[in-house]
């Protein structure tokens, strides 16, 4: 989180307006990739997680999915996070997913539309 937030001060003091797009886009892949891999090293540490903890998770990597916006075209990126989210739906009781799947969705939705 330190990270993420010195990378968010350093932007701003540099004025974000003023990078080129391409940059920008690059940035925010380069990160959205470190903070996959961090969850990915996490979550092979500890195994199995327990089913509040894998819900967390499973927004957390929905909602940087959508705000990082990964591109159709980034194969890796999307196996990896579809993976990720496996692994973390594997964690959580069928049963109980089916049903707050529609609610994590549509709060998913809200504070995607919050924060963008």
């Amino acid at each position: 989180m330190k990270f993420l937030f010195g990378l968010c001060q350093e932007i701003n003091r540099i004025s974000s307006h003023a990078l080129d797009r391409t940059v920008g886009q690059d940035l925010v892949r380069v990160v959205f990739e470190k903070v996959v891999s961090c969850y990915e090293r996490y979550h092979t540490r500890r195994g199995r997680i327990s089913q509040r903890l894998a819900v967390q998770n499973w927004f957390d990597v929905n909602f940087m999915c959508q705000l990082f916006n990964t591109s159709k075209d980034d194969q890796e990126m999307n196996s990896r996070t579809k993976s990720l989210t496996g692994w973390l739906e594997s964690c959580i009781d069928p049963f109980d997913l089916s049903v707050l799947e529609p609610f994590l969705q549509s709060n998913l939705t809200r504070q995607f539309q919050r924060c963008s």
